[in-house]
């Protein structure tokens, strides 16, 4: 073809082709075709061609053409498929196998693209019901294995006599979002509606050629196509998402639509909603002391929610309405130490739900210095000599009666309760001057530094109070409790003794 829809040149295949088809009068040749990609590796695309009327096997049992080709539309070699072939298809008399033909992609995952054939006279379950089959391909052409879906198929189409499922078949896609490959057949003489109505059977496939489950589009749709006698599903085909919902659309033939004269036929625009539950993963969750930020994507525009707790029930959330694939949520609000429990809920924009397993962290402990504890403890004359103390230096103590900030003060009674991250008060304020004062300074500059202590218990003040102990021989867990108190109420009397 050249770009403006004008024929550049052609090249016809049939009985008489070098290196093409073996074929019989009524095989029907060119029923169906499909192109199948590039099949056997030599960088030019093959093609998949239906002869419903082969008798191989049986009258009319059919047979799918595998045509390897050449650059020039000439072909370099062909493989008929038909009953007769190793791990093919189980025909029988009439079954019209070759009706419909589709690439369906590598279903199986071992680097070889497979086939869909349609058989629609097959009679497994009653008369004419139709069926398709899976074949598994080689990249020569043969068949690997066969998968026969029909009335029979456990999770497949729901069929009746002379439904002529198989008439038509698509590959649309992973429509489920499970990353397999899913299929459209049509199934013309479908009477749900009226006499030969038809209907497209949406099949959700396994890598195995399996269906996970099948949902049928018929005039009984919700939202679905207005028919009525018309042998809708005589064809179909995949087409690119028109509406920017990024769903593939389908296009449905009815060859005996009656719109403005007898069976002048039309066609359908059927576009498809996400049934798929959307896929979270990559989770992984960075725990800190009373927070922890938890990461992951999911394969589509999700809003998401995540439930934690101490345990699996949970009982706090946090959400995020932003639709996004890569996503962060901060957990805050937790104790140090402690196992969380938690687990993640994204919602796409068609209101599809995914839910992850359940998964679990650890909040990290109170740091511990990792300056080693002296091994014998210093009384607190021994302490207030190693801070630099003498009856020689002026050490500053506030007086609480004098005190301007009366909040402010070393008295043991003001600074009684535990302290650790977290903590906030005046007392919190008083140990930071105490810190500072001593020369265990929280920082030079900014809040926490001499004359801008706070009364918020922070990172800073716990590595301050952790030198402090470390220098005095307790126990080096930055947290302000009765050991750290006990030395500190000995340390400001003697302070105060020197004065």
């Amino acid at each position: 073809m050249d770009s403006d829809g004008s024929v550049d040149s052609t090249v016809e295949i049939n009985s008489s082709t070098l290196n093409g088809p073996t074929l019989a009068n009524s095989d029907y040749f060119g029923t169906s075709v499909a192109s199948i990609g590039d099949l056997d590796g030599d960088e030019v695309g093959d093609i998949a061609v239906g002869a419903y009327g082969d008798d191989e096997g049986g009258s009319n049992g059919g047979a799918v053409h595998i045509l390897f080709m050449k650059k020039d539309g000439s072909v370099d070699s062909t493989v008929e498929i038909n009953s007769s072939t190793l791990n093919g298809p189980d025909l029988a008399n009439s079954d019209y196998f070759g009706s419909s033909v589709a690439f369906i992609g590598d279903l199986n995952e071992d680097g070889v693209g497979d086939i869909a054939v349609g058989a629609r006279l097959d009679y497994e379950g009653g008369a004419h019901r139709g069926a398709v089959h899976i074949l598994f391909m080689k990249k020569d052409g043969s068949v690997d294995s066969t998968v026969e879906i029909n009335s029979s198929t456990l999770n497949g189409p729901t069929l009746a006599n002379s439904d002529y499922f198989g008439t038509s078949v698509a590959s649309i896609g992973d429509l489920d979002g499970d990353e397999v490959g899913d299929i459209a057949v049509g199934a013309y003489g479908d009477d749900e509606g009226g006499s030969n109505g038809g209907a497209v059977h949406i099949l959700f496939m396994k890598k195995d050629g399996s269906v996970d489950s099948t949902v049928e589009i018929n005039s009984s749709t919700l939202n679905g196509p207005d028919i009525s006698n018309d042998s809708f599903g005589a064809s179909i085909a995949a087409i690119s998402d028109l509406n920017g919902d990024g769903m593939d659309e389908l296009a449905v033939g009815e060859d005996g639509d009656d719109e403005g004269g007898s069976n002048r036929g039309a066609f359908h625009i059927i576009y498809l909603s996400d049934v798929g539950e959307p896929i979270i993963s990559a989770v992984e969750t960075t725990p800190e002391e009373t927070s922890a930020t938890t990461t992951w994507t999911s394969d589509e525009n999700t809003t998401v929610s995540v439930s934690f707790g101490t345990t699996d029930a949970y009982g706090s959330t946090e959400t995020s309405n932003t639709p996004e694939t890569d996503h962060s949520l901060e957990l805050s609000g937790l104790q140090a130490g402690t196992e969380y429990f938690f687990q993640i809920v994204s919602t796409d924009e068609s209101g599809n739900v995914g839910t992850s397993p359940g998964y679990s962290f650890t909040t990290t402990s109170v740091v511990q210095s990792s300056r080693k504890k002296s091994s014998k403890r210093r009384s607190p004359a021994e302490v207030a000599e190693a801070f630099g103390w003498s009856e020689e230096k002026e050490v500053e103590i506030p007086d609480v009666t004098k005190a301007k900030d009366t909040t402010i003060t070393l008295a043991p009674s003001v600074m009684a309760r535990p302290l650790i991250i977290g903590s906030e008060g005046p007392d919190v304020k008083a140990l930071q001057r105490f810190l500072n004062m001593v020369n265990f300074t929280l920082t030079d500059e900014g809040p926490g530094s001499p004359g801008n202590e706070t009364d918020y218990f922070g990172s800073l003040t716990r590595d301050a109070l952790m030198d402090l102990q470390s220098a005095s021989g307790l126990t080096t867990d930055g947290i302000y409790g009765a050991e750290t108190r006990e030395m500190f109420d000995q340390i400001i009397q003697i302070v105060k003794m020197m004065e």
